[in-house]
């Protein structure tokens, strides 16, 4: 089997057309030469400089019908309908598939200074009688000419071929097969009809003797696809000499949507980026720790940062990642970097790593970061300078003592989950059984021996002067915000990222980061 392959180049930006049937006839364009042609003098405020090929190129599909049909006469005497081949054909179904609204009507040459290239907009009210209005190539939205557009390279090829059928008299016989590149077709297509684009292309590999590869960065086309179609093209610098660049994400859709599930998106994995988990969650109110982060130190930009929930469900992903990855062609791996909250030793696991401080947060409960954070807003303040901040954070911190040993306190006691068993009508006995033993675990006296613990570690954290470090940096900023700078114009989300942008400059900060990345490989 021969075959070809053609190019569909990227998107042309078209005025209105008037085109003339004798310029037509004397000027026969093909838009695939047209796409090869040097277009050095275009930039991109200015209109394709030729500004018409699309419409001279369905004109001349229209030609070549028609002569195709003169030599059906020619040689048979008539054309009959078993030799005729509609060469719009490959245009009507794609007009059905991405835009359902419109119905190309054909190619019109009753007004000879003026070819008209109609389709029927079922979307708008004709006259009563008449049916649906027509409109012209040039009166189509942007959108619509743009898929099109796009797309026309193919629709030139398979028509051209229809024609050369009926030209000749013969039928169909085997197709010759076709490949069909298309560099970033999601360019100037809103989501849902980059969707629908894909659905028409999957839809003519399987129709057509066709395959069609794609080239993109759209995260939407890259989520449609299925783990049969997905691929990806590493870096040069990723392969050994005589390894292939195109790998398959995943080999089936049941572990295509395992990542999904848990990388969050595929098109995160595609980066080819260390991954790095954070706690939080990337829709939260508040700025999420994904946007602290990355305000905080440059390279977080420079890793596939994903918001994984809770501590728990944080290393729950990480381990499920490292799990897929290590029998992956990608040559990545995954680690969580977690607030340490009021654990005092590191994790064993190397790709569990925790926060020198409590939390996040932790890192902004420093008066003069909180000082050049509200530099904008100092003068509806009642500080003058960082001292100011000094001893308001000292008075917050002196107040969460209670909270802080409450902390400690709680993290000793789990979740106690009760579920009834069969036979139900004893549910008030399994009751009275679970409770007994939640008493016999939880006495008066353990609570009072975790409770000594707990008031002997804060103890211990504000003999040291680490309550800034290890305190409830959650909870400290935000007293700080409702005492200090409700009244202002700053928001905490504003507060936050100025806070962050002040921190990064710190040096115990800044030495953190550096190790952790320096341990990352980047």
């Amino acid at each position: 089997m021969k075959l070809s392959s053609f190019k569909i180049g990227p998107h042309r930006n078209l005025n209105p057309a008037t085109i003339e049937i004798t310029n037509l006839l004397h000027h026969p364009i093909e838009y695939t030469n047209t796409l090869k042609a040097d277009h050095t003098n275009r930039t991109p405020n200015r209109h394709d400089p030729a500004s018409d090929i699309l419409k001279r190129a369905l004109c001349g599909i229209e030609i070549l019908r028609r002569n195709a049909i003169t030599a059906l006469v020619a040689r048979y005497g008539e054309a009959t309908k078993d030799k005729i081949r509609d060469p719009w054909e490959p245009l009507k179904v794609l007009t059905s598939m991405l835009l359902p609204h419109l119905s190309f009507k054909g190619v019109f040459t009753e007004q000879p200074g003026n070819i008209q290239c109609l389709w029927s907009d079922h979307s708008r009210d004709g006259e009563p009688g008449i049916g649906a209005p027509v409109i012209d190539l040039n009166d189509l939205s942007s959108g619509e000419k743009s898929v099109i557009q796009l797309l026309y390279p193919f629709i030139e090829h398979k028509a051209k071929s229809l024609t050369r059928e009926m030209e000749s008299g013969s039928l169909p016989g085997e197709q010759e097969g076709d490949c069909v590149v298309i560099d970033e077709p999601e360019l100037h297509l809103h989501p849902n009809l980059q969707r629908k684009v894909f659905d028409y292309l999957r839809y003519l590999a399987e129709s057509e003797n066709l395959q069609v590869i794609i080239a993109t960065h759209s995260p939407t086309i890259v989520e449609h696809a299925t783990g049969e179609e997905l691929y990806l093209l590493k870096p040069r610098d990723m392969v050994e000499d005589d390894e292939n660049q195109l790998v398959q994400v995943s080999p089936d859709d049941e572990k295509l949507q395992f990542l999904k599930d848990v990388f969050g998106t595929t098109y995160n994995l595609t980066a080819l980026q260390p991954i790095v988990v954070v706690e939080g969650d990337e829709n939260s109110r508040s700025a999420p720790d994904v946007e602290l982060y990355q305000a905080l130190y440059p390279k977080f930009n420079k890793v596939t940062l994903i918001a994984g929930g809770g501590k728990s469900e944080c290393i729950r992903m990480v381990k499920n990642l490292n799990t897929y990855l290590d029998s992956s062609p990608f040559p990545l791996k995954a680690v969580a970097l977690l607030d340490r909250d009021i654990k005092e030793s590191d994790y064993e696991d190397e790709d569990i790593l925790l926060l020198p401080v409590s939390m996040i947060e932790n890192v902004f409960i420093d008066p003069d970061v909180l000082w050049g954070a509200i530099e904008s807003d100092r003068s509806l303040t009642a500080f003058e300078s960082s001292g100011d901040i000094v001893t308001a954070l000292d008075e917050l911190i002196s107040l969460q003592e209670e909270h802080e040993v409450e902390r400690r306190i709680k993290v000793h006691y789990q979740t106690e989950i009760f579920r009834p068993s069969s036979p139900l009508d004893e549910v008030q006995s399994q009751i009275d059984n679970f409770t007994s033993k939640l008493r016999e675990k939880y006495t008066r006296a353990q609570f009072e021996e975790v409770k000594m613990d707990a008031i002997e570690r804060v103890e211990k954290i504000k003999a040291t002067s680490q309550e800034k470090v290890y305190y409830d940096g959650k909870k400290l900023l935000k007293e700080f915000f409702k005492k200090h700078l409700h009244s202002t114009t700053i928001s905490t989300r504003v507060l936050l990222h100025g806070a962050a942008k002040q921190a990064c400059q710190k040096k115990n900060q800044k030495e953190f980061f550096d190790s952790f990345f320096e341990k990352l490989g980047t």
